[in-house]
């Protein structure tokens, strides 16, 4: 396989893909769904996890209690630094 190397933190197989979105949509209705069982990928770059548990912040950083859903867009440069 040819092409640029991605790091994913999990593996998903094709039928908890349908799990995940219904989970979102029970939690987006205020429902406290079960977690989808995942395998985690042990060839995942820690760099990868690092980014997601940054930009997880960065997330929850806009919530504002008292208000709705809001479309948040990202923007973002990325460095030659690896």
């Amino acid at each position: 396989m040819s092409g640029p190397k991605i790091g994913v933190l999990f593996t998903v197989s094709g039928s908890s893909i349908a799990k995940i979105g219904s989970n979102a949509a029970q939690y987006a209705k205020g429902e406290s769904p079960e977690a989808v069982p995942t395998r985690n990928d042990q060839m995942a770059r820690p760099r990868w996890q690092a980014k997601a548990a940054l930009l997880h912040l960065k997330e929850f950083e806009c919530i504002e209690a008292d208000h709705g859903p809001v479309e948040v867009e990202l923007a973002f440069e990325l460095s030659n630094a690896g």
